[in-house]
């Protein structure tokens, strides 16, 4: 179902709610097929990939149809960065 206001909706997961991000960190990633991408511009090298699933009972956020786990590796003269983010998303697998 759209939500009301017609569109779609992604939310990152931050800090502000430790349980929920705590909880999505914990499901288990290593099993969820993933899709990458890489760029290279202005020097760098990223990789983007992501992974989501089904949205899991307990989220409870309206109109939730997914969790995503997305995570950008980004590569600058040999140094390494990681950031991985959790977010809900009300489209439909």
């Amino acid at each position: 179902p759209t939500p009301s206001g017609g569109g779609h909706y992604v939310l990152p997961v931050k800090a502000n709610h430790p349980r929920l991000r705590a909880r999505l960190k914990a499901l288990p990633w290593t099993h969820v097929p993933a899709v990458s991408t890489v760029s290279t511009t202005h020097g760098r090298r990223v990789r983007r990939t992501i992974r989501a699933v089904t949205v899991p009972d307990w989220v409870g956020f309206p109109g939730t149809a997914q969790v995503l786990q997305i995570r950008r590796t980004r590569t600058l003269n040999g140094h390494r960065t990681t950031e991985i983010v959790y977010a809900i998303c009300s489209l439909p697998p």
